[in-house]
């Protein structure tokens, strides 16, 4: 695992405007300031995939903005949870030497981001919050990477097959969330690492039955959100943050299924949804 870390930069004379998207530019300059100084951006990747052009000019923002970046060398091959481990070893290693930092916003290398996506992300405060992330399959088609609870309480993976629509912006808690672009605290690692918990860690009765049936049910992300629920750390996800998702071809949910007039918590998957086991 070997992480770069970017230093922090002179911070640039800027004037922030008050009228953009919540929360972020809401803040006035010092409120974010401290904000950006606060968070530290992990960007795992592979040798041969790189970052997507957008990720990369990002960065350059961050920058510019005396945000601190560490990109991290995924050495595993695909073992995502092992790569996370290190991120984490990373992460609390900064912190040490950094006691302002308190929270690490994860983004993948295979998403294109706003500029801002990360520290709108991190202005909530909360335990954990991700940015909305699409994929895609021959069943489901696009859907979110993370799941609500349909109206019989069942958890799902909203899909524009059948759901069709979400909200375009506001606060949602959730059942689980993807780790390709998320916001964590830094007390909720370290409250699993003081229970014995590994964050990422693919327990081991999983681990058996996809031996046996030759599918994984739980990830890493799957995983961490299940220790977040033991603990009664709540998830979220912020509709506003849309990432786009480059596999072989950009996936994000159609802009023209976006309802910006949804209230969040009136929004509701459809139980035809794939179903989260």
């Amino acid at each position: 695992m070997k992480a770069v870390i970017t230093g922090k930069q002179k911070q640039p004379e800027v004037e922030y405007g008050k009228e953009s998207f919540q929360p972020t530019m809401g803040l006035s300059e010092e409120e974010f300031q401290s904000l950006v100084q606060s968070t530290l951006i992990m960007i795992p990747h592979r040798t041969q995939e790189g970052l997507q052009a957008g990720l990369a000019q990002a960065m350059g923002v961050w920058g510019s903005l005396g945000a601190t970046v560490a990109t991290v060398m995924d050495n595993f091959g695909g073992f995502v949870e092992m790569t996370r481990g290190g991120m984490i070893r990373t992460f609390l290693d900064y912190c040490r030497d950094n006691p302002q930092i308190d929270k690490v916003v994860m983004i993948d290398s295979d998403e294109s981001v706003p500029w801002d996506a990360p520290f709108r992300l991190a202005a909530w405060d909360v335990p954990v919050v991700s940015g909305v992330v699409c994929t895609y399959n021959d069943n489901r088609g696009v859907f979110a990477c993370f799941t609500v609870k349909d109206e019989h309480g069942v958890a799902r993976f909203p899909s524009y097959n059948f759901t069709k629509t979400i909200p375009g912006k506001g606060l949602i808690k959730v059942h689980s969330a993807g780790t390709g672009l998320i916001c964590i605290k830094k007390t909720v690692i370290e409250t699993m690492l003081d229970r014995g918990m590994q964050p990422f860690y693919i327990p081991e009765e999983q681990r058996l039955k996809a031996s046996e049936t030759g599918m994984l049910a739980w990830g890493e992300d799957i995983a961490f959100c299940r220790r977040c629920e033991e603990l009664g750390f709540d998830i979220y996800v912020d509709l506003s943050v849309q990432a786009v998702h480059f596999k072989m071809m950009p996936i994000t949910w159609p802009r023209a299924a976006m309802d910006f007039e949804i209230d969040p918590q009136e929004w509701c998957v459809s139980n035809k949804d794939y179903r989260h086991g």
